[in-house]
């Protein structure tokens, strides 16, 4: 009887010996997976800053794309500047031979209506003529760059989109991962809340078996 005792007490401090290395096991475990975890979780915030540093960079060179679209259209809304104030140099003139008619005679103020009209018709009509050949040079000059710019402004764009959506599907990555390691760290409790309380039970058990062993000895 003592010897099967003392076998049976040989498994189960056996048993326990390997449930103790189990668990230091999970243990272990569960560091390494705390670690990964808190790792995970800067990979996770310096994504997100990225992501903001993305859009805010997206919302610049959107607001700087328009800029460029609305500049290039300048150059029509000045011509129409000068068109608007020729027409009003046209009725100033108007006034004034209205005024000059009022005083003079009339061959008079027919000769002289007619050279003054004539000469600002001329001078406005050069410096129209002026202000377009200035305007088609320097659109000339500058459309050929500027179109090269909101080609490269547009591109930039696009990558800045399609970097965003690259992150976007990184921090969903990044969100599965960590949730499966979540699930990992509560599995790796519950078992090792588990090996605690059988360690307990089965130390109790060994320690009531020792002591009936020791009672059946001093018995004899």
């Amino acid at each position: 009887a003592l010897q099967e005792t003392k076998t049976l007490l040989e498994e189960q401090l056996a048993d326990a010996r390997a449930r103790c290395s189990s668990l230091r096991e999970l243990e272990k475990d569960n560091l390494l997976l705390r670690q990964r975890l808190m790792d995970v979780e800067m990979e996770r915030d310096t994504e997100r800053q990225r992501v903001d540093e993305l859009l805010e960079m997206n919302m610049s060179l959107e607001a700087d794309l328009m800029h460029r679209r609305t500049s290039s259209g300048s150059v029509a809304a000045q011509i129409v500047s000068i068109h608007e104030r020729f027409l009003q140099s046209e009725l100033d003139s108007d006034e004034e031979l209205r005024e000059m008619i009022d005083q003079k005679p009339l061959s008079v103020e027919v000769g002289e209506a007619s050279t003054l009209r004539l000469l600002g018709a001329e001078q406005e009509n050069a410096e129209l003529r002026r202000r377009l050949e200035e305007l088609q040079t320097q659109q000339e000059a500058d459309s050929p760059d500027l179109k090269d710019e909101l080609a490269g402004l547009e591109l930039e764009r696009q990558s800045t989109l399609r970097e965003f959506q690259n992150l976007k599907n990184e921090n969903a990555t990044l969100k599965q991962n960590l949730e499966e390691l979540l699930r990992k760290l509560q599995h790796l409790e519950v078992e090792r809340k588990e090996g605690g309380v059988g360690k307990l039970v089965r130390e109790e058990e060994e320690e009531k078996v020792v002591r009936g062993v020791q009672g059946s000895v001093t018995c004899r």
